[in-house]
């Protein structure tokens, strides 16, 4: 099953391979989009 989630970009505090971390918690990546999230934030 996968989920959905809507994250504040200034709520993130580290991206790593598989996960985003949060100032509340954890939030994972999956393969597919990890990419097209690091292009969004390099803007």
């Amino acid at each position: 099953m996968h989920k959905s989630f809507i994250v504040a970009i200034e709520s993130i505090q580290k991206i790593e391979r598989h996960q985003l971390t949060l100032t509340k918690g954890n939030v994972p990546i999956g393969e597919l989009y990890r990419e097209g999230l690091e292009r969004l934030l390099l803007r």
